[in-house]
């Protein structure tokens, strides 16, 4: 197989590897760090040129999101990448930590600050999707509820524009609020995914069908909803938050784990959904 050379992820030095390992996960020679092996030669190049992978030491959660760069951060003792995907899949982005992170359900929490790929106007489609491990009972459970991953404005318990993936005793719920001041909260009859396991879950949304809301876990459609009845935007200042609710007077604390999120910018078909799912496992 052919070679290339991509610059380390952590040291910046100069790595010659075979396209075999590409998705892969090797150490580098120089820092003896593990580092993700490009998929081409030309993602390394454009890796390379952004200049754009850095190591942050950060406390609280927090990365940045910039459009078509790649910037790292540490989060205890996961490494947090924060990019825009590229590739056969549609553009989103992307939050990916090896392992996962694991949220106490009391503070733990990730924040990305507002990005124009995290809003969504009206009638405009979009998924989300990722891995997580949620464990029972949280430690300060209301209602039985934990976010997963909200990108909302929520001041308080009546006002709410944005979308929200969450859980109520283990089952997925998804909820819609746009500027038109319309709530919508879809709840599905299960299964519960306390269980102990990673789980792939995903939402898709195409805007504009009676049926183009749909649930997936593990790669099958769990449940159908009707979004039309949401039409407006969704566009909001507020961060991406992960494994904590916008309003702080509710205690919707992540207890478990979660890895691996993405945001796209249309409705993901139930073949690129499984894809996702298989390649995960």
């Amino acid at each position: 197989m052919a070679e290339f050379k991509f610059p380390c992820s952590q040291c910046g030095q100069h790595i010659q590897c075979d396209t075999g390992y590409a998705g892969t996960q090797i150490n580098c020679p120089s820092c003896k760090q593990l580092v993700v092996v490009p998929r081409s030669s030309r993602a390394a190049t454009a890796t390379a040129k952004s200049n754009a992978w850095r190591n942050i030491l950060i406390t609280g959660g927090l990365v940045i999101v910039l459009a078509g760069l790649v910037i790292g951060g540490w989060y205890g003792w996961s490494k947090i990448e924060v990019f825009i995907k590229r590739g056969h899949l549609p553009s989103g982005v992307v939050v990916f930590w090896p392992g996962g992170i694991h949220f106490d359900g009391k503070k733990n929490q990730v924040t990305v600050p507002d990005a124009p790929e995290l809003n969504f106007g009206a009638g405009q489609d979009f998924s989300i999707e990722g891995w997580i491990k949620p464990l029972r009972p949280p430690p300060h459970p209301r209602d039985d509820m934990m976010t997963a991953f909200s990108k909302r404005y929520s001041p308080n318990s009546t006002v709410a524009v944005g979308y929200e993936l969450y859980l109520v005793g283990g089952k997925m719920a998804f909820q819609l609020a746009n500027t038109l001041n319309t709530i919508q909260n879809f709840n599905s009859a299960g299964p519960d995914l306390r269980d102990g396991k990673f789980h792939h879950v995903a939402v898709t949304v195409q805007r504009n069908s009676t049926t183009g809301l749909q649930f997936y876990v593990d790669g099958q459609v769990i449940s159908t909803f009707d979004p039309t009845v949401v039409p407006g935007d969704l566009s909001n200042t507020s961060p991406l938050r992960i494994g904590n609710h916008p309003d702080p007077a509710y205690r919707c604390f992540f207890h478990g784990d979660i890895k691996d999120v993405a945001i796209f910018n249309r409705a993901l078909s139930v073949s690129e959904v499984q894809a996702i799912y298989q390649k995960g496992q």
